[in-house]
Formats: structure tokens, C-alpha cells, sequence
């Protein structure tokens, strides 16, 4: 990357005390998630991780508790948004940066709304509604992550590096999941999920300060 592109400094704007308020609780909403993932691990020690997809565990016993881990995960976006609109200027990548989080929000609580199909099964209306928001949820999650970097870059802001990075390597673990043998999808779905929710949380981490 260009040094000139990507100027790299160490002070940043301090966010609002209404904005690291709402960092926190998006914090707290993927901190949620990420307890609820561990905890369905452990409850469901029969489900392969390595061949298994997350939503898997919406089905058969404990099943409730992977809709819930998508209501933190969207919950706490919102709070999100609202700390980078009390702090960010309203420059043109900072809205679309917004933007791809309203439809980030609205895919995960659609894939929290209906339940997947189990790989083997026939689909079902409510499992392609499922599947087709969450893609869509995390396309537009990379859009505002990289939106956001440059919004940072064009603010002169030291995270715009780690935001971009972030943001490329989500998409490049989501085309490798697309890409990847059946039977190590699971493996590969938690990759790029788990490269997702530490892009959020990096975002609202540095807000939180």
C-alpha cells in the first residue's frame, strides 16, 4: 500500500462520551456472541466443528441458543453505528461505511429469525432465507469495513492499516469457504466469521477508549 495513501499517525479524534458508551455495549453484544458460540461447543460435542456449520446448532437440543447468539451479534451493531456516527465526520465512505451495517443488522437478524436446513437435508424456505442473509450480511460487513478504512485514511488515522487488513482478509477466508471441500466447511465458515466479528470488535474497541 501507498505510505501517502495510508498515512499512519498515532492521534486520533476522541470519541464522545454518548459514542464509547455505545462502543461498549457493541462490545458487549460480541462478547455475547463470541460466549454463546464457546458455550454450544461444549453442549454439543457430537457436532464436528471441522464439517459443521455454526447454524447447525439451531437444530435439536440447546437450539435456542444460537438465535440468541445472532441477536447479540446483531444487537450490538446498532450501538455500533451510532458511535461512528457521533464521531466520524459525515464524509461519503464514513455513510457508506453506515450503510453496509444497516444491511449487516438486517441479514443477522434475519438469519436469527429462520432456521437453516441441516447439509443433507432438503432446503426448506427458511433455510434458504437463512443462508442468503447471512451472505449478504457479512458482503456487507467487508463493504463497511473497508469503507470505514477509508474513512480513516481519509482522516489521517492510524487505523485505517488494520481496518483494511481486517476487512481484506474476512473476504479473502469468505471466498475460501465458498471455495472449500464440503467436508472442512465448518472449519472454514469459522474463520471467516470469527475475522468478521474481530473487525467489529476492533472498531468498537478503539471507540470505547
Amino acid at each position: 500500500m501507498n505510505a501517502e495513501r495510508w498515512p499512519l499517525l498515532p492521534v486520533r479524534p476522541a470519541a464522545s462520551p454518548p459514542a464509547r458508551r455505545a462502543a461498549r455495549l457493541s462490545l458487549a453484544g460480541l462478547g455475547g456472541f463470541t460466549a454463546l458460540v464457546v458455550v454450544l461447543h461444549g453442549l454439543r460435542p457430537e457436532y464436528n466443528p471441522v464439517a459443521r456449520f455454526l447454524s447447525e446448532y439451531a437444530i435439536g437440543p440447546w437450539g435456542g441458543r444460537w438465535p440468541a447468539a445472532l441477536r447479540c451479534l446483531a444487537g450490538g451493531s446498532p450501538a455500533l453505528e451510532r458511535a461512528l456516527r457521533q464521531t466520524r465526520a459525515p464524509t461519503a465512505w464514513a455513510r457508506r461505511a453506515r450503510r453496509g451495517l444497516h444491511i449487516w443488522i438486517a441479514g443477522t437478524t434475519l438469519a436469527a429469525l429462520f432456521r437453516t436446513d441441516l447439509a443433507g437435508t432438503p432446503f426448506t424456505p427458511a433455510g434458504i432465507i437463512h443462508g442468503r442473509a447471512a451472505t449478504v450480511a457479512f458482503v456487507a460487513l467487508i463493504g463497511s469495513l473497508g469503507s470505514l478504512a477509508h474513512a480513516y485514511a481519509a482522516t489521517r488515522q492510524a487505523a485505517a492499516r488494520p481496518t483494511a487488513l481486517l476487512a481484506a482478509l474476512t473476504l479473502l477466508l469468505l471466498i475460501v469457504y465458498f471455495v472449500s471441500p464440503v467436508e472442512v466447511r465448518g472449519l472454514t465458515e469459522r474463520l471467516f466469521v470469527g475475522a468478521g466479528v474481530a473487525g467489529l470488535a476492533r472498531v468498537a474497541a478503539r471507540l470505547a477508549r
